[in-house]
């Protein structure tokens, strides 16, 4: 989106003297890095968002603004390995109710349910502890596809630690 929609998509007002260059809702982890790119190349900065409109929509001028909320994959579940497979702009809650369906849960559990997606929570560390206070969110995690500022994506963990405990404590 350019122009006015991407004004009322991050929730300026239609009379702003600015607004952001352009809102991108990549589909993959290859549309994020093509995007990164995009704003290196014309030195935009590139903002991620899970949810717009924005609460404080004025940090998003003059910048390309990616919404993570189109990172959506639905959870899959494999009850054999004990996994829950989605993607970073599912709501935590969502994956949470499809491993309880199969019988499993995360260790840890989140505060309150306002909607925010699983990446978006890892990325600010949400310690998730609230709940059985049986470890992090982080810790909840297997393995991740990440998209690194530079524009690189890296696959951290994997099959292998299924079962055990996947990040060090930084």
């Amino acid at each position: 989106l350019v122009g006015t929609p991407a004004r009322e998509a991050v929730g300026l007002p239609a009379d702003a003297s600015s607004e952001p260059i352009a809102v991108v809702r990549p589909g993959g982890p290859e549309d994020v890095v093509t995007i990164l790119k995009v704003g290196r190349s014309r030195h935009f900065d590139v903002v991620v968002r899970s949810r717009l409109p924005a609460i404080d929509a004025d940090n998003l001028r003059n910048v390309i603004v990616l919404d993570a909320s189109g990172l959506d994959k639905t959870p899959a579940v494999d009850i054999g390995r004990r996994v829950v497979t989605a993607g970073a702009g599912v709501p935590a809650a969502i994956i949470d109710r499809a491993a309880r369906g199969a019988r499993l849960c995360l260790r840890s559990a989140l505060a309150f349910d306002d909607g925010a997606s699983i990446g978006a929570l890892l990325s600010v560390g949400e310690p998730g502890e609230l709940g059985s206070g049986a470890g992090s969110l982080a810790a909840d995690v297997v393995a991740a596809t990440v998209v690194t500022g530079n524009g690189r994506i890296a696959r951290l963990g994997g099959p292998l630690l299924i079962g055990q405990t996947p990040w060090a404590a930084s």
